[in-house]
């Protein structure tokens, strides 16, 4: 699999047609990121003027504001949480089986499709032909847009206070916005002034090796597989670190506490594992503190987050 440059990623994503009508349309935002920031913003203001208050903010609440169904779908897949359909209402279908927290950002992602140029919905086919690429430029924007809309920025900001970037603030936060803590340090980190990230790993294999045992051996000569690390599911860094490039499947070192919260962690539990660590060759970020905890949603081999911020 050829390596994809951070430049390469970087500009198919600003040449994407909704990247370029977002910005177009909005002067004043320096970024995608903040152009949907303020998309979002100005539906949030409008819906509390008419009395929708939190934290935690209900998304379903603002989806009926904005005309928008939602509806049970059992015909949703096991790994789908939900679709958005167009019709003669929009219509946000959501699985049954999706946990509350889930759901509630599920919707708030879908919401934000309808915000975006170039709003692409299913059409009349079925919901559950729909296939999610988290790739996607459109798909990331919607990300961003979901957390304004759980989390708007001023009532972050506000549950903040002036604390710093830490997994303990994240845990806050994740009560308070009734969110993931995924979703909680992902916000915390895009808005955040200094030099961070987060960055979710799988115990798996980079996919080149993965290719070799596909093909049949000469007797004598079959190869097992070597063992599996932690490497980057995905990976998203405040803009003072806008222009790293944290490579998905890249492994992290063999020292990091991410193997030792993988190994000794409860998922879903609050424990967190620190450590100093120098992870120059992961996207150059050279030393840095590391915060890592064990996720509970991720199924197959299990997952962890970490929360990665420069040295002082």
């Amino acid at each position: 699999m050829p390596t994809i440059r951070r430049a390469d990623r970087r500009r198919e994503f600003l040449l994407h047609p909704t990247v370029q009508a977002l910005l177009a349309a909005d002067s004043s935002a320096d970024c995608p990121r903040q152009a949907v920031r303020n998309i979002v913003a100005k539906v949030v203001q409008e819906a509390q003027q008419v009395g929708w208050t939190g934290p935690p903010f209900d998304p379903e609440i603002l989806a009926s504001f904005l005309g928008l169904r939602i509806e049970e779908s059992a015909g949703l897949r096991d790994d789908q949480s939900g679709c958005l359909v167009a019709g003669p209402q929009p219509t946000i279908y959501i699985n049954p089986a999706t946990m509350r927290v889930r759901r509630r950002y599920t919707v708030a992602h879908e919401v934000v499709h309808t915000l975006l140029p170039h709003c692409q919905m299913v059409g009349d086919t079925p919901p559950w032909t729909y296939s999610f690429d988290a790739q996607s430029p459109v798909e990331q924007l919607c990300q961003v847009g979901a957390s304004e809309l759980l989390m708007p920025t001023p009532a972050f900001h506000h549950a903040v206070a002036r604390r710093i970037e830490t997994l303990e603030l994240a845990h806050d936060l994740r009560r308070t916005f009734d969110v993931s803590l995924e979703a909680a340090v992902r916000n915390l980190v895009d808005l955040s002034p200094r030099p961070c990230a987060v960055v979710v790993l799988r115990l798996m294999h980079k996919p080149t090796e993965l290719g070799p045992t596909e093909q049949i051996a000469l007797p004598g000569l079959d190869q097992s597989p070597p063992d599996k690390r932690l490497r980057i599911h995905y990976a998203w860094t405040s803009r003072p670190w806008d222009g790293r490039f944290l490579p998905q499947f890249k492994s992290v070192p063999n020292e990091s506490v991410a193997y030792t919260v993988f190994r000794d962690g409860d998922a879903g539990s609050s424990r967190t594992v620190r450590g100093e660590e120098d992870w120059t060759d992961v996207g150059g970020l050279g030393p840095c503190r590391v915060e890592a905890v064990k996720m509970q949603r991720e199924s197959v081999g299990g997952a962890v987050l970490c929360l990665i911020t420069a040295v002082d």
